[in-house]
């Protein structure tokens, strides 16, 4: 999110939700931001919001330019990444309401409710993302050609999050 306050001015200003403006400190929520950590040595010092970037966008990693942003923890195959421009700019997620600075999601990830701040870095990752925020229901996205909408949780699935995500029919109770 910093990286683009050159391009957008104060990011602050547009990248928290009305819905999740209380500041958590750490991981966010339904109605919570991630961040800002108050530790200056923290990555997450003095930074907030609401959204979280889909992490098969990264390109190299910084500490290791052989290696994709999340390949550094183990997130991978590198076959996984997305490589823009791509011909399905429109499918694919860029900036979405979550709980944490990025994600990850696969078609293997189960429905499951969002762990609570403070729990670390758990698997699934869809859960991130998968938040009841928007009427309990949906969440915003704004996808890689420029567009945004609001999606359904379900139809969280049904995207491009990476080049090995399989669109799968998901059932949430009560959708």
């Amino acid at each position: 999110m910093e990286a683009l306050r050159p391009f957008n001015g104060d990011i602050r200003n547009i990248g928290v939700c009305p819905e999740a403006s209380e500041q958590s400190g750490d991981w966010g929520s339904v109605n919570k931001t991630w961040g800002p950590n108050n530790n200056p040595s923290s990555y997450l010092y003095n930074a907030f919001g609401s959204y979280g970037f889909n992490g098969w966008l990264y390109n190299r990693d910084v500490t290791n330019p052989r290696l994709r942003g999340g390949e550094v923890w183990g997130l991978g195959p590198a076959s996984n990444y997305i490589d823009l421009p791509t011909p399905e700019a429109s499918r694919v997620p860029a900036f979405i309401d979550s709980a944490w600075v990025d994600v990850w999601p696969l078609h293997t990830d189960n429905v499951t409710e969002f762990r609570t701040a403070g729990h670390g870095y758990v698997f699934p990752e869809m859960p991130r993302c998968c938040l009841k925020r928007h009427a309990g229901r949906f969440v915003n996205a704004s996808f890689v050609d420029g567009h945004a909408e609001t999606i359904r949780l379900p139809e969280l699935w049904q995207l491009k999050w990476s080049n090995g995500f399989v669109a799968t029919i998901k059932q949430i109770p009560g959708f």
